[in-house]
């Protein structure tokens, strides 16, 4: 039922074919939101679904396009082990892909498709909407597993990086996604193993003058500390080596240096 329900929904937002086309109406115009799905009555076998099912069509007159949206009569069920979808045949499926790639190799194509996407994204609410449709929804390991693999080994090209990087340039993130993405990393603790590969992709990588020097004018306008991770107080803190260190701390740092001499 939910995979039939979901082909209508799918229909009415193409707007192409030949069907329900009452039926696609309805969805657009109320939301498919507004349409809820119960289970009248369970039956042993498909001969007296399709007894009752043609019944209840009858009396409740639902083929009457003011009072319901059924356009046959109903118990014409046949039934058969055949899954039907021809996506579900290989040589089909291998067509299917062959041409989808051959389209997007075509600059024109290509073009077109991003300038739709960016286009339905500009749209208000568009992001919200693709937000909840997603939100809460966990990835099981395997599916997180494949991700990672199809992933891995992938190089981005430096015509790539530079598109991403001017079309970044510029920008500023909302507070409250900043907020948020703070937010879902605390807390996390990464493994010994995750640390590693994070010290050995950045060894003996160096920044360039322009980056070091971006990153100072970044700090230069950063709220100074009045804690230490510690929670002492930094009015008074002492300053060795460019570095604040709070009275308690510090004299913490002198006992261990006492006893270590």
């Amino acid at each position: 039922m939910l995979e039939r329900w979901n082909q209508h929904v799918y229909d009415a937002g193409c707007k192409q074919g030949r069907g329900c086309r009452h039926f696609w109406g309805a969805i657009r115009k109320y939301g498919k939101e507004a349409f809820i799905h119960e289970v009248v009555r369970t039956f042993d076998n498909l001969s007296e679904a399709s007894i009752a099912e043609k019944a209840l069509i009858r009396r409740w007159k639902l083929r009457d396009s003011r009072l319901g949206f059924n356009l046959a009569r109903g118990g014409q069920h046949v039934s058969s082990s055949i899954r039907k979808s021809p996506w579900d045949r290989p040589e089909y499926r291998a067509k299917c892909v062959a041409a989808a790639k051959k389209r997007w190799e075509r600059p024109a194509f290509r073009a077109a498709c991003t300038a739709a996407a960016r286009a339905k994204w500009l749209e208000p609410g568009y992001r919200e909407k693709i937000s909840a449709i997603f939100k809460g929804i966990p990835l099981s390991l395997e599916h997180r597993m494949k991700i990672s693999a199809a992933n891995r080994g992938k190089s981005i090209k430096l015509e790539t990086r530079e598109k991403i990087s001017l079309s970044q340039k510029g920008k500023r993130k909302n507070p409250d996604s900043i907020a948020k993405s703070a937010a879902s990393r605390k807390g996390t603790k990464l493994t010994d193993e995750h640390k590693a590969k994070i010290g050995a992709a950045k060894k003996g990588k160096k920044l360039s003058p322009n980056h070091v020097k971006k990153i100072i004018e970044r700090n230069k306008n950063r709220p100074k500390k009045t804690h230490c991770k510690w929670n002492h107080s930094l009015h008074d803190a002492y300053i060795v080596k460019g570095k604040r260190y709070c009275r308690p701390c510090q004299l913490r740092r002198s006992s261990t240096y006492r006893s270590k001499a």
